[in-house]
């Protein structure tokens, strides 16, 4: 069995609306971020200076995959702010992301791996060798696939 779970871009709540999930905002949040294109002034969570949302892959064969997307609306973007973003989406889940595969899908579209190795620094992967992934499905392939890898290598 398959589950995806997405979360708003603003507020990071769990989203259950098909046509929320698809803009990647709840009702509320969308309505804010209309009105407001400095929305979230007066916060000071280096995260929030990034529009992105998230959501876990769950396959009960391979164990869940994080997925962030880059909503490029045109303020900081994920790459440039990941640690940030990282460390906000460890503390709101309350999972540690050194034992997760991470994919993430930049403002281009195209799909890379991120890795937080265990004294939390963050660094960049091409999920392929010589060709971009544009597939969701084949990113968290190659996420899990290199997770493992890495992880066997430490072992």
């Amino acid at each position: 069995m398959q589950t995806d779970i997405s979360t708003c871009g603003k507020c990071h709540r769990v989203l259950k609306d098909p046509r929320s999930i698809e803009r990647g905002f709840g009702p509320v949040c969308w309505i804010a971020i209309s009105n407001d294109p400095q929305l979230n002034l007066f916060s000071t969570d280096p995260a929030d200076e990034s529009d992105y949302t998230y959501r876990f892959q769950i396959d009960n064969s391979a164990g869940p995959v994080l997925i962030i997307t880059d909503l490029d609306i045109g303020r900081k973007s994920v790459t440039n702010n990941m640690e940030a973003i990282i460390k906000r989406i460890s503390a709101d889940e309350k999972i540690d992301l050194r034992k997760t595969p991470i994919t993430y899908r930049d403002s281009e579209g195209n799909f890379d791996g991120v890795s937080v190795s265990d004294s939390g620094q963050i660094s960049f992967h091409p999920l392929m060798t010589m060709q971009r992934v544009k597939s969701e499905q084949e990113a968290i392939q190659a996420a899990q696939r290199l997770h493992n890898r890495h992880r066997e290598g430490m072992a």
